[in-house]
């Protein structure tokens, strides 16, 4: 039908390109009207037979686009799945690279330093509570000596091997660290529970000093920790103590530090002297 159509149309068009030729013949007047009345009468039929190829070779188009922003997408997919690896290794390393640095500038100035090692095996979460160290005692690793590494305290070696060593950490039911309040300075001690959490008590009795937040460092008292490091935080006050949280979580153990066991300074004390011997 379409076909037909347009045969028609175009034998019209023929037929009015016949009568204004033999018009032309006969006078000009005539001419320029019959013109632009066969211009009125064909652009309208010009426009509407090519209506149909303007809408293919737009549909056409759209088509041609719409592959093209597929075929985009797809090589931006691939791009964006091959950069997220990239992505999270390189922040991976960032952070390992901001504990080691961590690690180095606490481990130059401290002259009781043993060894460096990573945590690699052990239960953390376990009752145990214990991991295994990277280092024993061709290391310098011996039992007793305090581990850390830089945001506070982890524990203290309990067994060693040639090359590695077993630390007892802060959670463990037989741990016990001598502490300070860094708000005030109360000295308390801190249990290990077997669980995630520790257990702080005070000598103080006529009433409770902890506060949710409170940051508890050790003291020094005792020897083997040495003072000023981080070991937790109060979470919430009970009525012989506290429970708080490690300030070095188990399971995010990485590489720590290895010191010789902290002995504290003793101030010689004069000796009275008789009357007979200050003469």
């Amino acid at each position: 039908m379409g076909a037909f159509v347009g045969l028609v149309l175009s034998v019209l068009a023929i037929v009015v390109g016949v009568v204004l030729l033999v018009r032309s013949a006969f006078g000009n007047d005539d001419v320029s009207g019959a013109r632009g009345v066969a211009l009125d009468v064909t652009a309208p039929i010009a426009a509407a037979i090519g209506a149909p190829f303007r809408w293919a070779a737009a549909g056409v188009d759209m088509i041609d686009d719409h592959f093209r922003a597929v075929s985009r997408n797809r090589a931006l997919q691939a791009q964006l799945e091959q950069a997220v690896p990239e992505l999270v290794r390189a922040r991976t390393l960032k952070r390992e690279n901001a504990r080691l640095k961590a690690l180095l500038d606490l481990s130059e100035p401290n002259p009781r330093m043993i060894a460096s090692a990573r945590i690699v095996g052990g239960s953390p979460s376990s009752p145990s509570s214990t991991a295994v160290l990277s280092a024993g005692r061709r290391q310098g690793v011996a039992v007793g000596q305090p581990v850390r590494e830089p945001s506070g305290l982890v524990g203290r070696v309990i067994e060693t091997g040639s090359n590695a060593a077993r630390v007892m950490l802060l959670t463990h039911v037989d741990s016990r660290v001598p502490v300070a309040m860094v708000r005030d300075g109360t000295p308390a001690l801190v249990f290990g529970r077997n669980d995630a959490l520790l257990e702080v008590k005070t000598v103080i009795t006529d009433r409770n000093p902890f506060r949710p937040g409170d940051l508890l460092i050790t003291s020094g008292a005792g020897g083997i920790y040495p003072p000023d490091v981080a070991v937790a935080v109060v979470v919430k006050p009970t009525v012989e103590g506290a429970l708080a949280r490690p300030a070095v979580a188990p399971e995010k153990l990485g590489f720590v530090i290895v010191e010789e066991p902290f002995v504290p300074r003793v101030t010689p004390t004069r000796k009275a002297t008789l009357p007979e011997q200050r003469r």
